[in-house]
């Protein structure tokens, strides 16, 4: 069932992404609402099912065909190995989350960025460098779970 979904993707999804760009290219002085920058993941997805749709073809020689089984059979022994470690990295990265997300206490993006004093004639003059998403991991959930797999990785 899911050798025909992605038979069925390989196929259709990289047509569509193929007329889109033509569109978009030979437009003739039109503006189209589609810019080629929203069809960058359209176009790797494409890429992606085309490359595992190769991977199913070489299944069929020999040489190809016993690695292939052999990664199947190892995806799907640590298949539940990763699922247990995915959900206890996401519960970490949620508990960190409530723990560490902004609030009026000392964890505040603005408390935690660098001063840097002015060293002209005002000395009570402090340049504050902006914070951005990376000042405080625990902004949101994406940034959570990326801190918690930096930490995981003790990076």
């Amino acid at each position: 069932m899911l050798k025909k979904k992605i038979d069925l993707c390989a196929y259709l999804l990289p047509i569509i992404t193929s007329i889109l760009l033509l569109i978009i290219e030979n437009g003739n002085g039109y503006k189209y609402f589609i810019k080629l920058e929203d069809l960058r993941p359209l176009i790797s997805i494409s890429y992606l099912i085309l490359e595992i749709k190769l991977i199913f073809f070489l299944r069929a020689f020999e040489t190809f065909g016993i690695y292939f089984a052999i990664m199947l059979v190892v995806a799907r022994k640590i298949f539940s190995f990763l699922l247990i470690l995915f959900l206890i990295i996401s519960s970490f990265a949620h508990a960190f989350l409530v723990l560490l997300s902004p609030s009026y206490y000392s964890n505040d993006p603005w408390e935690l960025t660098d001063k840097y004093i002015n060293k002209k004639d005002n000395p009570d003059f402090t340049l504050y460098r902006e914070p951005n998403e990376y000042t405080n991991l625990f902004l949101n959930y994406k940034n959570s779970l990326l801190g918690m797999y930096l930490f995981l990785a003790s990076k």
